[in-house]
C-alpha cells in the first residue's frame, strides 16, 4: 500500500479520503468499545444486581492492591510508552549514540510480560479465580 501510494502515485483524492474515513471510523469504534466496557464496569459497581448478592465486588472475588501489581503495570506501561518514541527518533534521526533507550524498550517489554504473568498466575492460584469466573457465569446464565 505504502509503495503504490507514494512510489508508484496509484492512490487518487477518493482512494485517499477513503482510507483516511477508514481509519477515522476504526479510531471511533475503538473509542465506542472502550467505553461500553468502562460503562459496564460502572453500572455494575454503583448498582449491582441481585444475581450478585447486591454488592460489588461480588461475594468470594477477592480484587487486588491497586497500590501493588496495578501500579507496577502502569509504571512499566508509561516506561515503555516514552521509550518506544525515544527509539523512534533514535531510529528515525539515525543517531546510534542513543541506542540505550531501544534496548530498555525490548527490556521493558519483557519485564511488563513476565511480571504480568507471573502476578496474574499467581493470582489464580491463590484465589482459585477461575471457578469463581464460571460459578459466576452459571448464576448469570440460570437468571
Amino acid at each position: 500500500m505504502i509503495r503504490e501510494s507514494t512510489f508508484l502515485g496509484y492512490h487518487t483524492k477518493k482512494v485517499q479520503q477513503g482510507l483516511r474515513l477508514g481509519v477515522i471510523l476504526f479510531i471511533i469504534s475503538e473509542a465506542m468499545l472502550f467505553f461500553s466496557f468502562f460503562w459496564a464496569f460502572f453500572h455494575s459497581s454503583l448498582s449491582p444486581s441481585v444475581v450478585l448478592g447486591s454488592v460489588w465486588p461480588p461475594i468470594g472475588i477477592n480484587v487486588l492492591n491497586p497500590l501493588q501489581i496495578p501500579l507496577l503495570n502502569t509504571l512499566i506501561l508509561l516506561l515503555s510508552g516514552l521509550t518506544v518514541t525515544l527509539s523512534h527518533h533514535i531510529i528515525r534521526d539515525k543517531n546510534w549514540q542513543n541506542i540505550f533507550f531501544l534496548l530498555n524498550k525490548y527490556s521493558n517489554s519483557i519485564l511488563k510480560t513476565g511480571w504480568s504473568t507471573i502476578g496474574l498466575s499467581a493470582k489464580m492460584e491463590n484465589d482459585n479465580m477461575h471457578v469463581e469466573l464460571k460459578t459466576i457465569i452459571a448464576d448469570i446464565a440460570r437468571s
